[in-house]
């Protein structure tokens, strides 16, 4: 009793007669109180069985598997140098010629579409050396911003000495008239590109239903990709915007040809390459929807066209007609544990 009665404060007259047993009233744990602590306990117990719930509660994913630790000190990742583009400068005069005019653009994903495709090319910043081949692609651009204008007339005059000159994106410094174009701007609202029958990869093979190339998915993730849209004059439209302008055209000049193409070719095979992009395709599985796949057979069916002597290599297996790649959904829950069996079985 005078425990309680020590406690009191000055003039509280609470503890007075049977106060002892209010005061203990008000200490007892509320419902409140109690939800709390049965939470705490269960949350515990749950990270306590499942350790990787501690990363699920902080927003992240963690697998834990029993047996296995990581390093012992901090993994420290260097710093790999970029990839200079001198390192693509070689080759012959019979191989596809790339006119790089923007070192900073995504020319290391064309490249590494030219060689999953099998066309042999040569990467320069010299408009010079490329009139000594037959086919030149100028990426990423074509204008009087990029180049002097004796080069941009010394370009313009291949297609009429028999050459191919294809040419991404915007073209300027009057090269109009070269590829048969009124005008060409820059958009991001197209999604899709359509190419038409009868110029379909200048074989005269009629496309299938497939061959909408998507260029942005609504319900994607990914924000549009930016093209650019002709108004052609004399030009041949081989491909299309849902909006019927013209996404690819080409023009023959004398005994050469003029091409124009929807836009920066790198930048959709960098996305292709580096990003998943669900919904881009359109399907998840089980069905082929060429994407990057149509521009790089647009380009090596040009390359055949132009250069006489072109030589591609051919991206399957001898005697073979397609390459399958078997891959497993590592980023699933229980990937690594199934992996094992996966490995077993194969």
């Amino acid at each position: 009793m005078n425990n309680y009665r020590d406690a009191q404060e000055p003039g509280d007259s609470s503890l007075s007669g049977d106060g002892v047993a209010d005061h203990r009233a008000r200490r007892r744990p509320s419902l409140f109180t109690s939800v709390l602590i049965v939470t705490g306990i269960l949350i515990g117990w749950w990270v306590w069985t499942d350790p990787s719930a501690l990363m699920t509660l902080q927003g992240h994913r963690m697998v834990v598997l029993p047996g296995l630790s990581g390093p012992s000190i901090p993994s420290v990742l260097s710093d790999e140098p970029p990839t200079p583009w001198s390192w693509y400068t070689d080759g012959e005069v019979h191989q596809l010629a790339v006119l790089l005019t923007d070192p900073r653009s995504n020319w290391l994903a064309l490249v590494h579409g030219l060689k999953a495709k099998g066309i042999p090319f040569v990467l320069t910043d010299q408009p010079e050396r490329t009139l000594r081949h037959q086919v030149i692609l100028a990426y990423p651009t074509l204008s009087g911003k990029v180049l002097s204008r004796e080069a941009i007339q010394r370009l313009a005059a291949h297609p009429r000495q028999g050459g191919t000159l294809i040419a991404c994106g915007p073209i300027g410094g009057g090269l109009e008239e070269v590829f048969g174009i009124q005008e060409a701007w820059d958009n991001r609202t197209p999604t899709t590109l359509l190419f038409h029958g009868a110029p379909w990869l200048l074989r005269g093979d009629t496309p299938g239903r497939d061959w909408t190339i998507p260029l942005w998915h609504p319900a994607g993730a990914d924000p549009p990709i930016g093209v650019t849209r002709y108004r052609p004059s004399s030009a041949t439209t081989l491909a299309s915007y849902e909006d019927g302008l013209a996404g690819i055209v080409q023009r023959p000049i004398g005994p050469g040809w003029g091409m124009a193409v929807e836009g920066d070719i790198g930048y959709l095979l960098w996305r292709g390459h580096t990003l998943r992009a669900e919904g881009f395709s359109g399907s998840f599985n089980n069905r082929f929807t060429p994407a990057t796949d149509g521009l790089l057979l647009l380009l090596e069916a040009v390359y055949r066209r132009g250069e006489p002597w072109a030589v591609t290599l051919d991206p399957t297996p001898d005697g073979q007609t397609m390459t399958v790649l078997l891959t497993h959904d590592v980023d699933a829950q229980t990937s690594m544990r199934n992996a094992l069996t996966f490995a077993k079985e194969e």
